[in-house]
């Protein structure tokens, strides 16, 4: 009897193993039961972890067809080749990969992805979510990928200067399915190479110049999962384990025009649509979360023509690059909450920074004037230690019929050196009080009292 429960034992965790592994002939029939155009899927990753649980699957949760195509990597699931080892390469992956492409030809592709709303992201690591490499040498062209400003596009630093386009906040994107639309030819002669994207039917990029290099004659393809300077997070979140991480793909696709890919009417819109502006995001390796900062405007001409170099971190921070990128305005980066003339009244405040080995330390003070639930600070009897009074002007807030406060406001923590940056600064009424933060290291704190 021992000896039957044994093998049943077995039995059931051989089928439960196996039943865990899907084949790569499943998840081609679930993609060719939507139609993948001139697409070919090849194989799994050779990266892709034969330790993980459960990589690569099909779902039944879906918005095209019905199956979706899902992704899932769990800390520790990295895998090596002969000529690589994303082990100790600070990396790990779960990605499809797809046949050569060539280049010096159009191309249309579509993706739906889908990010659950209780995504972990595991900025500010990268994650890239569709990425294609062109071959011999092997080098990045563009990735699209997950940060903290949310979906981005970068035409990749391997073979471009990075330059992270914001094309959707994490507060819509997380929980809701993304059409995804690129259309490129990928040539390495700036006058005929070009890029474009749309989601969820609007442009987002249109960049004309060179969209490859040269000594790149072959390309491909691959999505999914693909974690990367995972010591980022470890390091910013005081960390030794990556969270889970899962994403579903579905409708992937790809034609040699729009017409093939989508129906007349879609493509009329999308090509006679422009951009007046992108979104830049400007992070650094350490970030916790996403800073008002780190969010700047600059003009599709500007875009073209400057080096990213100019446009990051510190440098960005101390001025570099001003003439070419403006902070977005506060309400163009969150959600403006509705004012209510509840709270309307004069309150006296004093503004501080605050960090634990140093206490507090005071900078200033003044009075808010909350008027039909807008709040701002008034111009007589303030002070400001680490610059002008005149960045009390930037102050903009909102306060709604709960007493919940949402503000922006472009201050310095520190006396004689670093520039204001715009903080958010968030708290309630009943508080007394509301936050933002500086950096990682100082809390900026501004009490106040109705007079």
């Amino acid at each position: 009897m021992k000896k039957l429960l044994g093998i049943v034992v077995l039995v059931f965790l051989f089928c439960s193993i196996g039943y865990a592994k899907t084949k790569i002939t499943e998840v081609k029939r679930s993609v060719n039961e939507d139609g993948d155009g001139i697409l070919k899927l090849k194989e799994f990753h050779a990266l892709n972890a034969p330790h993980a649980i459960n990589p690569v699957s099909v779902s039944d949760f879906s918005i095209i067809g019905k199956t979706s195509i899902r992704f899932e990597s769990n800390h520790g699931e990295c895998g090596q080749e002969p000529n690589w080892n994303d082990c100790p390469n600070d990396r790990e992956r779960t990605e499809l990969y797809y046949g050569d492409e060539s280049w010096k030809k159009e191309k249309w592709y579509r993706f739906y992805l889908y990010l659950p709303k209780d995504y972990n992201s595991i900025a500010p690591a990268k994650m890239s979510l569709i990425q294609w490499k062109r071959l011999k040498p092997s080098k990045v062209l563009i990735m699209f990928q997950h940060m903290h400003a949310g979906l981005t596009f970068n035409r990749g630093g391997d073979t471009f200067p990075d330059s992270y386009i914001v094309l959707k906040s994490n507060e819509d994107l997380l929980g809701n399915w993304t059409e995804i639309i690129f259309n490129t030819n990928w040539h390495p002669d700036p006058k005929k190479g070009f890029m474009k994207v749309w989601i969820d039917g609007k442009l987002k990029v249109d960049f004309k110049g060179r969209a490859n290099s040269k000594d790149g004659r072959k390309l491909t393809l691959r999505y999914g999962l693909y974690s990367s300077y995972m010591s980022y997070y470890k390091d910013t979140f005081n960390t030794k384990k990556m969270p889970q991480r899962i994403a579903f793909y579905d409708g992937v696709k790809s034609e040699k025009n729009c017409k093939k890919l989508l129906d007349r009417n879609t493509c009329e819109n999308l090509v006679s649509q422009n951009i007046k502006e992108y979104k830049l995001f400007i992070h650094d390796s350490n970030d916790k979360e996403l800073h008002l900062r780190s969010i700047c405007k600059i003009t599709p001409a500007s875009f073209e023509t400057s080096e990213q170099a100019t446009l990051r971190g510190v440098e960005f921070n101390q001025g570099t690059g001003s003439d070419l990128c403006t902070y977005v305005k506060p309400t163009e980066f969150f959600t403006t909450i509705e004012a209510s003339d509840a709270f309307d009244g004069s309150y006296s405040f004093t503004l501080s920074r605050f960090n634990p080995s140093e206490g507090s330390m005071k900078l200033g003070s003044g009075k808010l004037e909350i008027s039909d639930g807008k709040i701002s600070v008034a111009k007589k009897s303030r002070s400001l230690k680490t610059s002008s009074t005149t960045y009390y002007d930037t102050f903009e807030g909102q306060i709604d019929k709960e007493g919940n406060i949402s503000a922006v406001f472009n201050v310095n923590a520190l006396n004689g050196k670093g520039v204001p940056l715009p903080l958010i600064f968030t708290g309630t009424i009943d508080a007394l009080q509301i936050k933002g933060r500086f950096d990682d290291y100082f809390e900026m704190i501004i009490q106040f009292k109705k007079e």
